[in-house]
């Protein structure tokens, strides 16, 4: 028995599989978490449109790569 499904954009290539996904996952009354891998700043923006779809969102693989060739949004850490 599962709870919910955690949907990786860059396994499932990409917000139209998602979408499709999220879909049939509601309709079996699964949860939805938005996740990641340590891919580029670039996937992580792709989540934006899929996040109001999902109950959780996880999009912070980027934030952990020292060699990500874009630039994008910045997160600050707070203690």
């Amino acid at each position: 028995m599962f709870d919910g499904v955690n949907i990786k954009l860059m396994k499932c290539t990409g917000l139209a599989e998602a979408r499709s996904m999220i879909a049939r996952a509601r309709s079996l009354g699964l949860r939805i978490m938005i996740g990641c891998m340590t891919e580029n700043i670039l996937w992580h923006l792709g989540g934006g449109p899929a996040a109001p779809l999902a109950d959780w969102v996880d999009l912070d693989g980027a934030l952990l790569i020292s060699n990500d060739p874009f630039v994008g949004p910045r997160c600050a850490m707070v203690a």
